[in-house]
């Protein structure tokens, strides 16, 4: 979701048709709050790397120096849709000599070098696969905005974090909205429902702890 689109979400929470609309840059202030409210409560964020696979080689500098830990790895076999995990062993088992290929690696092990992660595959890889090796990673939360026009309020990038969370932060961005009109009444209900947002928030929260949200896409959220 972009941040155009919880802009929209977040209005149809709060505005009536032909009412009062709030201003772009105002609502957008109140979405990235949101979102370090999200940040708050989750921490990391968990993100994906893709990598060509390259016949022969045992050896990958994957990078991302801001990584946290590296989640899981998986291969993408050639001319499949699917995808299938990779156990991860010490680099110490693991023969980083090998000459044994074979078109499906099953075995990975990591190395912290400068600049972030080296990968070791095993046995190493008979064919040529684009993108085909990806590594789930986590990172800490960076909410980083493009204007293309900040006076008009277009702007527009992705949000870090899955879409299981993009609710919560309709729904905490339109609190923070409410909030802010001198009607009691409507106060009251910007109150209620950022109650509702941070339970909602927790719940979530906590299955994402628990759960590694990209090995499991279609997972069902309370």
């Amino acid at each position: 979701m972009t941040l155009e689109d919880l802009i929209t979400a977040a209005r149809r929470y709060v505005e009536d048709e032909g009412g009062f609309r709030w201003n772009d840059k105002v609502v957008t202030e109140y979405v990235v709050e949101a979102y370090r409210r999200i940040a708050a409560v989750v921490g990391l964020v968990s993100q994906r790397a893709a990598y060509n696979v390259v016949q022969s080689q045992q050896t990958y500098s994957i990078g991302l120096p801001n990584a946290t830990r590296i989640t899981q790895v998986h291969i993408t076999p050639e001319n499949s849709a699917e995808s299938y995990y990779l156990t991860q062993l010490p680099l110490s088992k693991i023969s980083v000599n090998s000459t044994e290929e074979s078109t499906s690696p099953n075995v990975y092990a990591l190395e912290i070098v400068e600049g972030g992660y080296e990968l070791f595959l095993w046995p190493p890889p008979s064919v040529n696969i684009t993108n085909g090796l990806l590594v789930d990673y986590e990172e800490p939360f960076n909410l980083v905005l493009a204007a293309n026009d900040a006076d008009a309020g277009e702007l527009a990038t992705v949000m870090p974090y899955p879409s299981h969370f993009d609710l919560v932060a309709k729904q905490l961005t339109a609190s923070y909205l409410l909030s802010e009109m001198n009607d009691a009444n409507t106060v009251q209900k910007g109150q209620q429902l950022a109650l509702s947002a941070d339970l909602l928030l927790r719940t979530r929260a906590a299955v994402h702890s628990d759960t590694h949200w990209d090995a499991n896409p279609d997972r069902s959220f309370p």
